[in-house]
């Protein structure tokens, strides 16, 4: 196995292999198995790892090489560049407002448990 993986891919990874249902758990990790895997870990700082990538303070490198990665033209008009790291950085910004979401705004305390069973 080689995914790219963190910590909070430990529980649905364990889950899936004790063969426990998993459908309505709530968790921003993966199941290192499954198909669906994202691909990149977020970290709480809003830097993150993917397969190609590694996005830190705001600057994109290659994985492998760990080189700087600059942007590339999104069309021959406009001039501006987009970074390989930026469609993933918003998906990261997205997952940690949705964590940040369920803590300060303790939205457990909503969760019926009688429909989790």
């Amino acid at each position: 196995m080689s995914e790219v993986a963190g910590q909070i891919d430990v529980k649905p990874t364990l889950l899936h292999l004790l063969g426990v249902e998993t459908d309505n758990n709530i968790y921003f990790g993966n199941d290192l198995f499954s198909k669906d895997c994202k691909g990149y870990i977020s970290l709480r700082n809003g830097d993150f790892i993917s397969e190609k990538y590694v996005s830190t303070s705001g600057i994109c490198y290659n994985r492998q090489t760990g080189e700087r990665v600059e942007g590339e033209n999104k069309s021959d008009v406009e001039k501006e560049t987009e970074s390989p790291c930026a469609p993933i950085g918003e998906k990261v910004n997205k997952e940690l407002g949705y964590s940040d979401d369920i803590i300060y705004g303790d939205l457990f305390r909503f969760m019926d448990l009688d429909e989790m069973e």
